[in-house]
This record gives structure tokens, sequence and C-alpha cells, in this order.
């Protein structure tokens, strides 16, 4: 007996008889509705179970039975993760070219897993996606890590079509990426941002006294009820909205900057609510709120550029280049009050040209720069950077043309030359163009691959720039047939992610679903669990 026949003996035999039955199709799809809200409201398995949840269901439909936890776990979830990977791994093998984001992480179960998304470009639309979180139960090696994304790459057969792997800068992921997959290693930009700033910061001994006092601050008001009390208490007498502290991760500058925001944010309620408590920590000085003022802005600019490259929803890799050459400008803008503020300035401009600035002459970052219609040769800091990336696509495009030629002459039906006839007038007529007609010839066989990729060039970088808010993708959707070679190498380029951060998001997504009241899950119920809460909308 089908399980949709089985369905619809328990809802005559356990419904209303006032109600009709219910279609298989109607079972169908609000079993389906039920596996969408469980992944992608992070619900436990075991929420059909629930009696609340339950009756709201009866309420909403009599005729209608939920799935058993069993039903779901076994049947459903997986069915709906086979077919949904199955929707994903056919457009994948529509996509031309394929870049992918990995990281590590530890659940609170303490099992390792791997991540790995997907990015390419599918009918001219850039697309992001979970391909897998899959446990890794071996020691953390370049070549084990290796192994792990080609087994998830070869299960999409998408191995060949890898462009570039985005991971953070550790050797073992480098290693692995380089070396045992013979792939382009990107390091995540928001990476090297992070450690930049972390220098900076460390770098300045008066600075780091000052966050660790900060600290003391916040984790006090967290960990004391009265404290937080009397914290609210000021804030309604003062009129001003209430608002948390916020503890910073000392890894991890950006919740540096957003702890420091708050504190001057609530610094006036703040300040009368510790003068209030009988037992609380020393406030921070005039001049150290001044400090802490004074490097709001000179961090400001590198928050912004992080969140901007961390983006999942649009092209980022050829946003680096002109970026990164914003955050030099608007550091030189800033004029610190401070001693502090200078010394961070100043170590942070020094760091930034150091770790970032090089990027400009990375063949990859130069090239999605040059081949974004919104960047092209102006995007570069220095007519020497723009220079060598003109070169390095016309290059690479001229081997495009070359295997282009090479295909269309092996394709070519070879004719049988004409015999020659008897001269007549009208063939007499046209031996005075012989002269020209062989001259044309002798050209068009000398316009190499070479010549072309330069002329092709020329006439991209001449058109003007579209506007900066526009859509590059549409752009080379419009110019496929006009530059379709350097559509195929934006198409290439444009697909590649600046930073892991997407793999790191999945983990975020897992620490949902992997909570304590569902820590039992499997290793393979929480990979389709966390692709599904991804994927699912296919």
């Amino acid at each position: 007996m089908s399980a949709g026949v089985k369905r619809k003996k328990q809802l005559r035999l356990f419904g209303s008889e006032k109600t009709q039955d219910m279609s298989i199709e109607k079972i169908s799809r609000l079993d389906n509705a039920v596996v969408k809200m469980i992944v992608q409201d992070y619900q436990p398995l075991s929420v059909v179970a629930d009696r609340g949840f339950r009756n709201l269901v009866y309420e909403l439909s009599p005729n209608y039975q939920l799935p058993s936890r069993k039903t779901l776990s076994e049947k459903l979830l997986p069915e709906t993760y086979a077919l949904t990977k199955e929707k994903l791994r056919g457009k994948l093998q529509n996509a031309n070219f394929i870049s992918i984001t990995s990281d590590y992480w530890k659940g609170i179960n303490d099992r390792t897993f791997l991540s790995l998304t997907g990015h390419y470009i599918y009918n001219n639309k850039f697309n992001t996606t979970n391909l897998a979180t899959k446990e890794v139960t071996i020691s953390h090696t370049s070549t084990n890590t290796a192994a792990a994304i080609t087994e998830i790459c070869n299960d999409y057969q998408i191995l060949h079509k890898i462009v570039t792997v985005a991971t953070d800068n550790a050797a073992n992921m480098k290693k692995a990426v380089v070396e045992d997959l013979r792939k382009h290693h990107h390091p995540c930009v928001a990476h090297t941002l992070n450690l930049t700033v972390c220098d900076a910061i460390n770098d300045n001994a008066e600075l780091v006294s000052l966050l660790t006092k900060s600290r003391a601050l916040v984790t006090h008001f967290r960990e004391s009820s009265v404290s937080v009390y009397k914290l609210k208490t000021k804030q309604a007498e003062l009129n001003v909205p209430e608002l948390k502290i916020k503890q910073d991760v000392p890894t991890r500058w950006n919740s540096v900057y957003i702890m420091i925001e708050r504190l001057l944010t609530i610094k006036q309620p703040l300040t009368l609510a510790l003068a209030d408590l009988e037992r609380a920590p020393e406030n921070l000085s005039g001049s150290e709120w001044l400090i802490l003022k004074d490097i709001v802005p000179i961090l400001k600019p590198a928050l912004e550029l992080t969140k901007l490259l961390s983006g999942e929803k649009y092209i980022t890799m050829s946003i680096i280049v002109p970026l990164i050459r914003g955050l030099q400008y608007s550091m030189s803008m800033i004029t610190p009050e401070t001693d502090v503020g200078t010394h961070l300035k100043r170590c942070l401009t020094e760091t930034d040209f150091r770790r970032l600035g090089q990027l400009e002459a990375n063949k990859i970052v130069a090239k999605a720069a040059f081949l974004d219609p919104r960047f092209k040769k102006a995007g570069f800091g220095t007519e020497s950077h723009a220079s060598n990336v003109q070169q390095w696509v016309i290059e690479e495009l001229s081997h495009i043309i070359q295997d282009s030629n090479v295909t269309t002459r092996s394709d070519t039906v070879v004719q049988t030359p004409p015999q020659p006839t008897p001269q007549t007038d009208v063939q007499s007529s046209t031996l005075l163009w012989t002269f020209f007609d062989d001259k044309v010839a002798h050209q068009q066989g000398h316009d190499t691959p070479s010549a072309s990729a330069h002329i092709t060039v020329k006439q991209y970088t001449e058109t003007g720039l579209i506007n900066r808010e526009n859509d590059p993708l549409k752009y080379w959707e419009d110019h496929s047939k006009v530059f379709p070679g350097l559509y195929k190498m934006a198409m290439k380029y444009l697909s590649i992610p600046a930073t892991s951060v997407p793999s790191e998001r999945l983990f975020s997504k897992a620490g949902h679903i992997l909570s304590d009241r569902r820590s039992r899950l499997t290793p393979k119920k929480l990979d389709q669990l966390i692709f599904l809460s991804d994927n699912i909308d296919l």
C-alpha cells in the first residue's frame, strides 16, 4: 500500500465524517510545506509530535494528518533532499565556470565539519549555493582536506569546472588547494583584513589597555542583573532607546568596533548607572572616552569594506581593487585628535598597503576588476597595474580566439577547388580586381589571434563605463555577441567570491540546527537540513 493511500485511509478512520477526503496531491503539498517549514525555521523534526503544533494543524486542516517523526526523518526529508540536489546538479551542469569556498567548523557535540559553497553565473545571474556540510573524522591535513573537497565536487561532477577555491589563510587549506587539488587558491580578503586591523590594534599598547578596561565594563553589565536593571532605569529616565551592552570577540576586530560604538552610544546612561552602583568597575576617564570616539571613524571604513566584500547576492571579486583604493583614500581624509588615534591610523595605513595593496597586482583579482564594465582600467590606482592587467587579458583572449579558430577550421567542410573554365568577357574583367583581392586575402591571413585580441580589448576599453549601480552581468548579456571572448572571461572571473565568508555563514546556520535540543542529529541528517535551508526553493 502506498504512503498516500495509507494516509488517506488514516484520514477516513480519524477524520470527521462531515469532511471530504483529502487528495493525495493535497497531502503531498502539505507534507512538503511541513518539510519546508522545518528546514527554513530551524525546527526540530520532533515538532510534528508537539501537541501545540498538532492542534494548530488540526484547526487549519482537520482532514490532514501530520507525518510521524519517523516518516519525516526516513522518507520525506531524504526524498526532498534528493530531488533538490538533482535540481542543483542540473544547474551546475549548465554553468561553465564554478568557484567554491571552504572552511572547517566544530559543533557543540565536538564533531568537525567541512563546508563547501558554490558560486557561478547561470543565465547571466550570479548564484551562490550550499554544496555540502561534510563530517571529517580524520586529521585536517592538506591531503585529507583535498580528498574531502574532491569527493563533494565529484558528487556534482564539477571538479573540472572549478576556477578558484577561496579559503582562509591556513597553511593546510592553501596547500590542499594549490598542491593537492592543483587549483588556484584565493585567500579570503575578509580574513586578511581582519588580520590587518588586529595587527594595527595590537601594535598600540595604550589602545590595548583601554580595550581591556572597556571589556571589564561590558563583562560586569553582562553578568550582573542588578547593573543591567540600573542601566535600563537610567535609559528610561533619559528617554533614550533601551540598548543592551555589546561584548566583543578579541579575534574578530569588527566585534571590537561594535563594542566601542555601543559604549559610546550609551555613555550617558552608563555613566549614571555606574555612579549609583555600590560595586562597579571603574568608569572610563574623559580622555579615554575621547580616544574611543577618535578611533571609531578610523575603523569604520574597514568595517564597511568587510561587509561589502562578504556579500553573497552580488559580484564581489571585481570590487576588491576599487574598494581597497577607496579604503586608502578614506584613511587619508581622517585627522585624529589623539596620539592613540594617530598611531592607529599610521599602523593601519602601513599594514593595509602591505597586505591589501598587493591584491591589485594579483592576476585573478585584477582581471575581475578589468572585466567589470563599471571599472575597467579606472579602478586601478596606478597606470602600470592597469596596463599589466590589460596585457594579461589580451594574452588570455588570444588563446580563446586561437582555440575558437582551430575549432572552426576543423569543422569546415573542405570543398573541391572549381575547375578552370574557358575565359569569358566577365571573367576577363574580374582580372582587373586580382591585385586588390590578393592584397585583402593576404591581410586577412595575417589577422592573428593576438591582433584580434588587441583590437577587441581596445574597443572594450574605449567604450564608456556603465553606472556603478548597474548590474555588470546585464552589460555582458547585452554584449555577449559583440565581445564573445571577453564575455567568456567575464563569466569565469566575475563568478569568484572575494571571501570565504559564505562557508562561515553555513556554520551559523548549523549552530541553529545543531542546538542542545537536537545535539543527537547524525552528520548525514545535519547535512540534509543545512543543504535544504539554502536550496529548497530551487
